[in-house]
Parts: structure tokens; sequence; C-alpha cells
């Protein structure tokens, strides 16, 4: 019987590789003798698969020249394996249905507002929506680390003046998915 091997592989959270064996039309066997020679086809599939790094936490702080709207900035770097190196991006906050929203150590919410800027400048910014992907974002360089201290997009994060809630400590998450196209 022939016997073709075909690996296949899938990334996510943890790598994994199959050895699976399929019926071959194209292996060749080997003969009876002192030595005996054959071969077998191997294919690989890669799949498409991103790396987002370099983020840190964000503190809001009272921008100059605003009327105390709050704000923070933090350089990513983003990476994908796909011919085209574009990708989308999902995010997800911490309040009730994933919406951007901080909440407050003596009860109440702090809403605030997510900005991805893919390249270097405002012309590739975009307002996020909760649960909503941002397609055809294209990191700027193609390595998958960027040099330490920089990054090819930013996250913006703004909570204006007019949503302040009460004095007091609010903390929250936002979650982004990386995904490639």
């Amino acid at each position: 019987m022939n016997i073709f091997y075909k690996f296949s592989a899938r990334f996510g959270p943890v790598a994994a590789l199959a050895l699976t064996a399929f019926p071959a039309i194209s292996a060749t066997q080997g003969d009876p003798a002192a030595r005996s020679t054959a071969t077998v086809q191997i294919s690989v599939l890669v799949a498409g698969r991103a790396l987002i790094s370099g983020l840190t936490d964000l503190a809001l702080t009272t921008q100059t020249g605003s009327s105390a709207d709050l704000a923070g900035t933090g350089a990513l770097c983003i990476w994908t394996n796909t011919a085209s190196r574009l990708y989308s991006v999902t995010a997800s906050g911490s309040g009730p249905d994933g919406e951007f929203e901080l909440a407050g150590d003596a009860g109440g919410a702090l809403p605030y507002t997510a900005q991805w800027i893919s390249g270097s400048g405002l012309q590739d910014t975009a307002l996020l929506t909760s649960g909503t992907p941002l397609m055809a974002q294209l990191p700027q360089g193609a390595q998958p680390h960027c040099a330490a201290g920089s990054g090819n997009a930013t996250l913006a994060l703004n909570a204006p003046a007019q949503n302040m809630a009460g004095s007091g400590a609010y903390a929250g998450q936002l979650t982004l998915l990386i995904a490639p196209e």
C-alpha cells in the first residue's frame, strides 16, 4: 500500500504539529534488494499568524492645552506572516458588553474612546468600536518585533472632560485581538 505523509500545522496560542497518513499517487516504492530507496512527497500548510508585542499598561493623564480631558497613548508592534501583511484589530473593553469603560473604586464608570493609529501619521487614525474589527491595517515594517522603545502602531485612549464621573480611582482593561487577513 502506498502511504503519503502530509504534515499540517495549526498555530494558535499553542503551536501543534499533526502527522497524518494519506494514500499517495506520487510516492515511489523501493525494490527488494540489499539497499532499497523510496521517496515520499511532503507538504506543509502554514496558517496565517499575527503577533502583537510591546504594549505596556497605560495611565490616562490630563493633557496640556485640553479642557481637562484625560488621555494616554502607547506604541506597540504588529506583525503578520501573510504575503499582504494586512491585519485586522478588534478591541473590547471591560465595561458591560465590552464597552470602553473604566470602573470606579467608589462606584460609577468613566467611558473612554480608543483610536488605532496604524502608520506613522494621523492620516492612518481610526476610531475603534467595541467588538467590531477594523480591517485592512498595514504595519510599518516586516519584522516580528520592533526595535526596543519603538512600535509600528499606536493605541490612543481619551476620556473627555464631559464624561468625568465622581472623584476616585478608575481602572479597567482593553483587549486587542490582531488577526491576519
